[in-house]
């Protein structure tokens, strides 16, 4: 097709699409992540709260038939399983937590936020400006 013909469209879909512009867009910018820090606080506590427990009640538990009468052997299993079940609970949140605040923490280095500062001089004079938090 020689340079000086008009362009032709098979159908009118296709002119259509070629003569309307693209719909506008919204600049892109990184949406800051959840920081995790609840879920790694509570993993910590429940992980804190499940390691003594299941050490203690396994330990009452292996020595407790030499020691004391036939049901207490219940009784140290109210320590272990509750201890198990924290333990299960509480590594993942702390894992889980740990690996978003590290993604928070990396967003928040390539995002930089900006806010207003006033401060004062040595002179006494007051200074208004913007503060570049890292």
């Amino acid at each position: 097709m020689p340079a000086s013909e008009p362009e032709r469209f098979d159908n009118a879909a296709e002119r259509r699409d070629w003569l309307t512009p693209p719909p506008p867009r919204r600049a892109t910018l990184e949406e800051e992540p959840e920081r995790g820090v609840g879920k790694l606080a509570a993993g910590i506590v429940l992980t804190s709260i499940g390691v003594p427990a299941t050490i203690g009640g396994a330990v009452m538990t292996a020595f407790v038939g030499a020691l004391a009468p036939a049901n207490a052997t219940t009784n140290a299993w109210a320590y272990v399983l509750p201890g198990v079940v924290s333990l299960g609970v509480g590594v993942p949140l702390t894992v889980v937590g740990g690996i978003r605040y590290k993604r928070w923490r990396a967003w928040r280095s390539r995002n930089p936020i900006v806010g207003p500062a006033v401060s004062r001089s040595p002179h006494g004079t007051w200074t208004a400006g913007l503060r570049l938090h890292f």
